[in-house]
């Protein structure tokens, strides 16, 4: 058995696993303290990062601004239709109310930024949201997408390192609309608008080619594993098994587009939170996430570790699933410095390599692939992950983003989407 458990909380979750049931987790209280072992304490460093809102490659649209009371602000709807879990044949209207924000430095030189503010669900096309007027003006503008930035330090000041709109280059980013309200994943978050620094980009680099001058902020992480027996943990005769319909986390709620979702792999095991109480769907999936989840959904097998990767040793959270999945076929290292990067997010076009991979490793249907050029970026998606994205489309498994409008191939995979995909999957194939 494994706990997990929040650095200085006495509660932990825990996965019990058979050979003849799914993982099944518990919560409860711990009986006395826990301690770490050379095994079991892991205390580990990420380079911190910052979800910000960027101008994004859509092409711009011409948007009816609307009013709302004496607040000042412009604001516009887009409107589209909305799935909920794996049923893709049930769509409901839904609008989505944008702020437009002035900003200066857009790429598009464009004045206005469009920026998600609120989701209304059966709002149909061109009807208003209670509370809004129009205002019989119209703005041109792009939607701003929100994305996960490494921040770099120079000066003293903080800067961001992300791609370009069109994903050609890497770019360093500045601020240029501070305190922006958005709608991330059905929550409100406070974020800022960044606009390119001139002279900053870097063509054909990687996320590690950080230009001079610039740093990384290096910050130490806080959670643990550990690894015990039942003498320090209390669990009634009959056990405590979460009720499968009911979820301890306070950022999923009923009616969010992925609630089933994540109590699909919260019930099966596949995915836990990022603490007791924290889901975070809209925080980035990382590569050693990824394949820790494709290793609980094959059952956990037994592992011999071997020196595959220098950035995985012994010992680890993920160090059994990673080298498990090299083992597969499912994942494999960069090339160029022959490591696994284990924190690294996971782009979209990436996760539907995996999931292409494991079922192939797992003898299921390879058939059924679809023709996904009518996404207007398609091109975006790079040659070693078009069969994938073809079958992953065809299957149901992924769908497009925003109303879905695109596929987004080289955006990060939200933990959320990681939730939605693995139960479109696992109800498509089985396990």
């Amino acid at each position: 058995m494994t706990a997990y458990k929040s650095a200085g909380e006495n509660t932990y979750s825990a996965a019990f696993v058979s050979t003849t049931s799914s993982t099944l987790p518990f919560t409860g209280n711990l009986e006395t303290e826990l301690a770490l072992t050379a095994n079991s304490g892991i205390e580990g460093e990420t380079t911190e990062w910052e979800n910000v809102i960027y101008e994004s490659n859509y092409v711009a649209q011409d948007w009816k601004v609307l009013t709302k009371g004496e607040d000042g602000k412009k604001y516009g709807v887009n409107y589209g239709t909305i799935y909920t879990g794996s049923d893709l044949t049930n769509g409901k209207p839904v609008g989505y109310i944008h702020e437009l924000v002035k900003v200066e430095g857009l790429p598009s030189q464009k004045e206005y930024l469009a920026v998600q503010i609120a989701t209304v669900d059966g709002l149909e096309k061109d009807a208003l949201p209670e509370g809004y007027t129009d205002s019989g003006e119209t703005i041109s503008a792009k939607i701003g997408d929100i994305s996960s930035m490494t921040v770099l330090i120079k000066d003293g000041q903080r800067f961001y390192w992300g791609v370009d709109p069109n994903h050609s280059q890497w770019l360093v980013y500045q601020t240029a609309v501070d305190d922006v309200t958005a709608e991330d994943w059905g929550q409100t978050t406070l974020t800022k608008i960044v606009v390119p620094v001139a002279g900053e980009g870097v063509s054909g680099a990687t996320e590690e080619d950080i230009p001079a001058g610039y740093t990384t902020n290096v910050v130490k992480t806080g959670m643990y594993s550990y690894y015990c027996t039942n003498d320090v943990i209390k669990v009634s005769p009959s056990g405590t098994s979460t009720d499968p319909d009911e979820l301890p986390f306070q950022d999923v709620r009923n009616g969010d587009w992925f609630y089933d979702s994540v109590i699909y792999v919260y019930g099966h095991g596949l995915m836990t939170g990022l603490n007791d109480t924290t889901f975070g769907p809209g925080e980035p999936l990382a590569r050693a996430q990824l394949a820790v989840i494709l290793y609980r959904l094959s059952g956990s097998p037994e592992v011999t570790y071997e020196d595959i990767f220098p950035d995985v040793p012994d010992g680890q959270w993920y160090t059994d699933a990673v080298i498990w999945a090299q083992e597969k076929g499912i994942v494999t290292g960069y090339s160029d410095s022959g490591t696994f990067k284990p924190g690294n997010n996971i782009n979209r076009q990436e996760i539907t390599t995996m999931m292409y991979r494991y079922a192939k490793y797992q003898g299921y249907s390879l058939e059924g692939g679809a023709d996904y050029s009518s996404y207007p970026d398609a091109a975006n998606v790079q040659e070693f992950a078009k069969d994938s994205m073809s079958w992953a489309v065809g299957n149901g498994i992924v769908t497009g983003k925003e109303n879905p409008t695109r596929l987004d191939p080289l955006g990060n995979t939200a933990r959320a989407e990681c939730a939605t995909i693995m139960m479109r999957f696992v109800e498509k194939f089985g396990k």
